[in-house]
Order: C-alpha cells, then sequence, then structure tokens
C-alpha cells in the first residue's frame, strides 16, 4: 500500500469521481475526513455532495429502465391466455402503469383485476386503492376519493396500501405514517 499525505486525500477522491468509481471516492473521504486539513473541507463536502448526486443519478437511470423491462414484461402477462396465466398479472401490471406515470392506461388491468370474483377480497381492495391512485393521478380525484372511502381497511395489508396511496398521492392531511405507525402498533 502506498502512503499518501493526509491532504491528498481529496485529490485522490476526485481522481476516483472522475474515474466514475463513487463508492470508492466517498468512501475515502467520510473514512478520512478527520485527517483533511481545515482548508480543504469545504471542498470535500462540495465534492461528496457532487459523488451523492451522481451516484443518485446513475441509480434514476436503473430505475427509469427497470420499470420499463418490468411494465413489458407484465404486459406480456396480462395478455397471456391460458390455464397457467396468474391472476395477479393485471394487478401487478396496472400497479406498473401507475407507477411509470402512465395512470389513464392503469385502469383497465386494475378494474379487470378487481373485478375478479376469484381472487381474495384483500387483493380486490388494493386493486381499487391503486384504481383510486391512477384516477388522482388523472386528474379525477372525486373518483379516487369515492374508492378509498369504500376501501376495507380490516386487513392491516389493505390498510398499508391505502397509507401508500395517500402518501404517494401527496394527502399529508390523511396522515399516512400515522396510520402505518398504527399498522406496527397492531402487529406488536
Amino acid at each position: 500500500a502506498h502512503a499518501f499525505p493526509a491532504d491528498d486525500v481529496v485529490t485522490r477522491a476526485m481522481k476516483s469521481y472522475e474515474k466514475r468509481h463513487y463508492n470508492e471516492a466517498a468512501r475515502r473521504l467520510r473514512a478520512e475526513n478527520a485527517s483533511i486539513e481545515q482548508g480543504k473541507k469545504g471542498t470535500a463536502d462540495l465534492l461528496l455532495g457532487m459523488i451523492y448526486f451522481k451516484t443518485a443519478v446513475l441509480h434514476r437511470g436503473f430505475y427509469q429502465t427497470a420499470v420499463v423491462t418490468s411494465e413489458d414484461y407484465l404486459k406480456r402477462l396480462s395478455t397471456a391466455q391460458g390455464q397457467d396465466r396468474s391472476r395477479f398479472a393485471d394487478l401487478y401490471f396496472g400497479e406498473a402503469l401507475v407507477e411509470s406515470g402512465k395512470a389513464g392506461a392503469a385502469g383497465v388491468p386494475l378494474k379487470k383485476f378487481s373485478s375478479n370474483g376469484n381472487v381474495e377480497a384483500r387483493y380486490r381492495a388494493i386493486a381499487k386503492i391503486s384504481l383510486g391512485l391512477s384516477y388522482y393521478r388523472s386528474n379525477q380525484s372525486p373518483k379516487a376519493t369515492e374508492l378509498w372511502k369504500g376501501a376495507d381497511t380490516s386487513d392491516p395489508e389493505v390498510k398499508a396500501e391505502l397509507a401508500a396511496a395517500y402518501s404517494k398521492a401527496g394527502l399529508m392531511d390523511k396522515h399516512p405514517s400515522v396510520v402505518v405507525e398504527g399498522i406496527l402498533s397492531e402487529t406488536r
């Protein structure tokens, strides 16, 4: 191992950053933070912020690629016919459409799933909650509110999905975190 002077930490981290070795650069800066001289602390903090930003951009790209890939896969599963077809394909496809910003298109598979009498009531309720979120994101909040009011929240999983929908919709007046805390208290 080579010995570097303490004031060279920022330079070495910058070289790792330039090579797109973000984790290595961040790890180096955090590990050797105490040895960075006071005059270079600002530069080190700025570099650490740049590293975290680039890492976030990278992971956002991964997420967007995964959403498109899974949406395509779920669409194929949803359109499949026969006895081997998963009953949950429509639910997952509808949820993926809502998450990818295609809320208007999510209605068809979510309605199809929620009207399936062969599926447990709690999963049909979850589909209706997702359908409500698709309505809300399509600027049809009265329809969303109606679906959400009709949800049977006696099941903790349904209640958690409703809290998640409130959170995703930005309805903080519905106190989604308090609802989740209540679910956690009940399960304990």
